[in-house]
């Protein structure tokens, strides 16, 4: 039998967030094989972009009941991992387009109050199993990832001219 070392240092929390409905997901849900087939990289889907945007109230009101004391006394227990999950030590994210927006959007009070920078990770992404996986196999980085989140967020929230 090994014997195992335990390791000295601070103990780390990590909270994983699924991205939220893709087109992907919902051309899956229709049977729509061209909205499968028709990009390599498939975004959030009007739904998703909801799903998203809830994800951020829900995060702004539980930070608002821990600071104006009305955390629900059958919530109390949940403090300590409300208080981490508000206040991250870092935020990573996969490169696909899907995860970005939604980290982008439920996420952006989080990342503006905490002075974080969202940390984009090629090993956080879904890897491919098959061929008709066309929804991984996004291959942009750098100012071309940016770029391209910015078109796609834009699909949703178009500057007023």
């Amino acid at each position: 039998m090994a014997e195992t070392t335990a390791v000295e240092g601070p103990t780390r929390y990590v909270f994983l967030v699924r991205h939220a409905e893709s087109r992907w997901n919902r051309a899956q849900s229709n049977c729509n094989v061209c909205g499968m087939l028709g990009e390599c990289d498939h975004g959030l889907s009007d739904e998703g972009r909801e799903q998203a945007q809830q994800l951020g109230k829900n995060l702004a009101t539980a930070k608002k009941d821990l600071q104006y004391g009305t955390l629900p006394a059958a919530r109390m227990h949940e403090r300590p991992w409300i208080e981490r999950a508000l206040a991250p030590d870092s935020i990573i994210c996969s490169p696909f387009t899907r995860a970005l927006q939604t980290a982008v959007i439920a996420l952006e009070d989080i990342l503006k109050e905490n002075n974080k920078t969202l940390k984009v990770v090629p090993d956080a992404r879904e890897i491919k199993t098959s061929v008709c996986s066309m929804d991984s196999t996004g291959e942009l980085k750098g100012q071309d990832l940016r770029d391209h989140l910015r078109k796609e967020l834009e699909l949703f929230y178009k500057k007023d001219a």
